[in-house]
């Protein structure tokens, strides 16, 4: 048993017993390692509930140009479908942070959580000593996320389908029934996937995308902003704020271009219906993973008569209609920026991407938000819209303070119930939650 052993080597005093094989035991052993790596450290504070299996971090300077890392994971379910992901190549002075939002299950993000980054690292390695010491141009960088993230997925999608079709028609007489599930596994799971990729070096932030959840960039300036006072009358006042980078991927039914692109691509189909929109039953238009939007009409039926797949989906008429091709956006970064990576399960309607950069910059400027509770027009941001909820300030991890007030705000009750709640239920109240907070020096 895999993860048992590897439990016991890193803890022999141990009586506790990892009682998981397979899949499921290899990558909580490999967990188990990581975070054994970041509690060995006194710069560093990891904490992890073993009946709730949530999860928090704090890191302080683990690499150049990086004063601090902050992130949460709170399942919803067991085996939770997220996954946070990072790495550090202290020699080239680069950072890499990731949250992997899994469907359907948590294999594709389980599979992208072992090989997306190390992928990546290994084609940026390339196409900088191609470079001969220069920076590599922007579009240089952004065709290797592009080419790292196709490839992969067409491993996890295309190539394992077609090993066990070829297997099959190698000896029709022997099943592949139950090798067709351990191999296919990512390929009928799911994955969103946001990675940022930061070299202190030159001060540049690359951060690409795939499916849902959020990436914004907060910068702190000087601006007038009008303060509520007695009476309700307001004044303008000089006030530290924090403007708001939105480099997140735009993969959903709403977006225009991503109508106009699937438009284009499966003309005269019903593709969109529902308000708010959804494409084809879902409320994304890319992903990792997902292989019964993207196999061949042919090869979902092989996997339905040999292999015990899905059937084939009656408007599924000219796959593949989902993509792993990326987004990715390029930022300079500036003395005391900060960094938010966010799941889907963060994404209420009292935390747009403006509270949340709000929420930090307050957590930052604790000395002036030290109150129980205030409104979101009190935050340090200027805002789009304005909600009635009533958020905290009391954590020592900026990501707990975000998924503080996601869940419940200034209201302990609220904010206790659903964290507590059995996964049997919470997982129809919430999403999985994790959270990614990078304080750049």
């Amino acid at each position: 048993m895999p993860g048992f052993a590897f439990f016991r080597a890193l803890y022999p005093s141990s009586r506790l017993v990892l009682g998981l094989a397979g899949p499921l035991g290899l990558y909580y052993a490999s967990r188990l390692q990581k975070i054994y790596a970041d509690s060995t450290s006194t710069a560093h504070r990891h904490h992890q509930n073993s009946e709730t299996r949530r999860e928090d971090y704090s890191g302080m300077h683990p690499a150049n140009g990086v004063r601090r890392v902050d992130w949460i994971s709170w399942p919803s379910t067991f085996p939770s479908e997220d996954v946070i992901s990072t790495r550090y190549e202290h020699d080239k002075s680069w950072s890499f942070w990731a949250i992997y939002d899994g469907n359907v299950g948590p294999q594709t993000a389980w599979h992208l959580d072992q090989h997306l980054l190390h992928n990546l690292v290994g084609s940026l390695s390339e196409i900088y000593a191609a470079a001969g010491g220069s920076q590599p141009e922007k579009d240089v960088v952004h065709d290797a996320f592009k080419r790292v993230f196709l490839a992969l997925d067409d491993e996890i999608v295309y190539q394992s389908a077609q090993r066990i079709r070829e297997k099959s028609w190698a000896n029709p007489k022997v099943g592949v029934r139950a090798e067709a599930n351990e191999v296919l596994g990512a390929a009928y799971t799911g994955s969103s996937a946001l990675v940022a990729f930061y070299d202190a070096d030159v001060r540049t932030l690359h951060v690409s995308g795939v499916g849902r959840g959020r990436v914004l960039l907060g910068r702190r300036r000087k601006a007038q902003q009008s303060v509520d006072i007695v009476h309700g009358s307001s004044e303008d006042v000089e006030r530290t704020l924090y403007e708001v980078h939105d480099l997140s991927p735009k993969h959903k039914p709403s977006d225009p271009a991503e109508v106009a692109r699937l438009t284009a691509e499966h003309p005269n189909e019903t593709l969109f219906t529902g308000e708010p929109a959804k494409y084809l039953d879902w409320g994304v238009t890319r992903s990792f993973g997902n292989g019964v939007m993207k196999w061949t009409r042919d090869m979902q039926d092989f996997l339905w008569e040999k292999c015990l797949g899905e059937t084939l989906r009656p408007n599924m008429l000219t796959p593949p209609y989902f993509t792993a091709a990326p987004d990715t956006q390029t930022i300079q970064v500036e003395s005391g920026d900060f960094l938010v990576l966010a799941s889907e399960g963060t994404r209420y309607k009292h935390i747009t991407k403006e509270v949340m950069v709000g929420l930090v910059g307050a957590w930052l400027d604790r000395s002036e938000y030290s109150r129980s509770s205030f409104k979101c027009t009190e935050l340090p941001v200027e805002l789009t819209k304005k909600n009635d909820w009533w958020y905290t300030n009391e954590d020592s991890n900026a990501a707990y303070h975000l998924g503080r007030n996601a869940l419940g705000g200034a209201d302990l009750d609220a904010f206790t119930a659903q964290l507590d709640m059995p996964m049997s239920r919470s997982r129809w109240l919430r999403q999985d939650l994790s959270v990614i907070v990078v304080f750049f020096e």
